[in-house]
């Protein structure tokens, strides 16, 4: 089958072939805004065409236009995709040409106006500070509704020995009886230098009642609460300029191939209203190819999401924080598939019981409840999650102490790898991608130091240009509930989370 766009998506695919990487300021003629949005729907239906999961999808002419801080203009387009999904697109050079996109679920700007009408409020902007992390504001500039975490302000002293490429791995590995309870256990983080040999940096030892623990090497590092609106927007391009410059570096290349590769674009339409669309270059583009999956692929993802400020189960200022729900997730991922027959969680069917408690098995649920309410919380106050505002905060460092959680429950074994400065690394990259090759989930760490989040990412896809060059997209598990269970993000990150059968 066909993947087909609008009419008017035909005749901009024919008459557009090179996107200049500059902003286009709002008061720019009218013409120069008219071919921005050109481009970016051209974008969008080459996009369209060589995604995964689309067949049979239609590209509608409807645009919302996006900002960020720091970027004259519209920084992105969200352009729907029939019957379902949407793109997101972007108008330069600042972030990945296509930054987000899904085949199912609501759009960014579908939550922002739901979350605002919720509240009795209006939207007359909307922002992406981030990945996966949206602002909407009113007509007087006012914050009204948001998705994702706000950005935090993060300030790092290092100590002399910290180096931005160390690379942190924690492993927890259970020592059990013959019946396979629990018993005791062995924690050990260690920092891998690129061409050294690891060295322990620190030790923690259960020994069935509690952890010892000797202190570990970590450098100074404050996290703020993120700034009021208006001063947020106003400091955001100088604020983070060392996070978005990594940003736009990692988005660079493929960047350089898009243009490469849009010498001469061809469309033609026949009877039918189906393009025929094909790229005269040296460089052409292959369709995006799913790399792998992992058990049950997204039927297995569970809708769970943070618990708000101030309800039955979490009587804190802030919500219970993406670390919890991310492991929450996968916690709740392999003891939902410990129930399948031939799965390779079959004897771990105890990492979920009755209410989230201690007690009877029972299969962990699809949908969030209070059973699940009850995990997450224990998993916040075993993580240590701190309050910034309304959002819950985890430091990367303590990602570790879910295995709190499994001891008395599972055997199951935790590994994290993390870069200290939340900095995204190749190495942890690929990590991720061997882990999900295994046919398992990962937990990862998203955004670019601004407005951290952690994601489940559970499948992968890449596609090859004719230099030699991949581009990889991450299927992630946002963790905002049923309908952000699919969501495809460029693939990078600074945190790898795995639990091992």
């Amino acid at each position: 089958m066909k993947r087909h766009v609008s009419i008017l998506a035909v005749v901009l695919l024919s008459c557009l072939s090179l996107l200049c990487a500059c902003g286009v300021a709002e008061n720019a003629p009218a013409d120069a805004q008219h071919t921005l949005r050109s481009a970016a729907l051209k974008r969008a239906a080459t996009h369209l065409r060589s995604s995964p999961g689309w067949a049979d999808a239609t590209l509608s002419d409807q645009l919302t236009p996006i900002y960020r801080p720091d970027v004259a203009g519209v920084a992105y387009y969200e352009v729907l995709v029939n019957p379902r999904g949407y793109i997101v697109v972007s108008t330069a050079a600042h972030d990945h040409p296509i930054a987000q996109w899904s085949t199912s679920g609501a759009s960014p700007t579908a939550q922002l106006l739901a979350k605002a009408d919720r509240a009795g409020k209006s939207v007359a902007r909307f922002y992406k500070l981030d990945a996966l992390s949206y602002a909407a504001e009113d007509d007087r500039g006012e914050l009204v509704a948001h998705v994702g975490p706000l950005p935090k302000q993060i300030d790092v002293q290092a100590s002399p020995d910290a180096r931005r490429d160390d690379i942190y791995r924690t492993v927890w590995k259970p020592a059990l009886d013959g019946s396979k309870r629990v018993v005791g256990g062995e924690l050990v983080t260690r920092v891998e230098r690129r061409g050294e040999q690891p060295r322990v940096v620190g030790l923690e030892r259960f020994d069935g009642a509690r952890f010892d623990t000797v202190k570990r090497f970590t450098p100074q590092m404050k996290v703020a609460a993120p700034l009021p609106w208006r001063e947020l927007k106003a400091s955001y391009g100088e604020r983070y300029a060392p996070q978005l410059a990594a940003l736009a570096k990692r988005a660079a290349n493929a960047w350089k191939l898009e243009r490469r590769a849009d010498v001469a674009p061809l469309a033609t339409a026949n009877a039918d209203g189906l393009v025929s669309s094909k790229r005269m270059g040296l460089h052409p583009v292959t369709a995006w190819q799913f790399g792998h999956d992992t058990e049950g692929g997204a039927t297995a993802q569970l809708g769970y999401d943070q618990i708000p400020p101030w309800t039955a189960n979490n009587q804190n200022s802030c919500s219970s924080g993406c670390g919890a729900t991310a492991w929450a997730m996968l916690l709740g991922y392999a003891d939902h598939r410990a129930a399948q027959t031939g799965s390779m969680w079959s004897s771990h069917w105890g990492i979920y019981r009755a209410w989230g408690g201690y007690g009877a098995d029972v299969v962990a649920p699809q949908i969030q409840d209070q059973g699940v309410n009850n995990m997450t919380m224990e998993l916040r106050a075993r993580l240590g999650t701190f309050c910034l505002l309304d959002q819950g905060a985890t430091a990367q460092i303590n990602m570790y102490k879910a295995v709190y959680y499994l001891v008395g429950r599972d055997f199951a074994g935790i590994r994290t790898n993390y870069n200290l400065f939340y900095v995204a690394d190749g190495g942890l990259l690929q990590d991720a991608i061997n882990i999900i090759n295994t046919w398992r989930p990962v937990i990862i760490g998203i955004g670019s130091g601004t407005s951290l989040h952690y994601a489940l990412a559970y499948g992968y896809s890449y596609r090859y240009w004719s230099d030699g060059s991949t581009e990889i997209a991450f299927r992630v598990n946002w963790g905002d509930g049923a309908t952000a269970t699919e969501v495809w993000i460029p693939a990078s990150t600074w945190f790898v989370g795995e639990l091992v059968p």
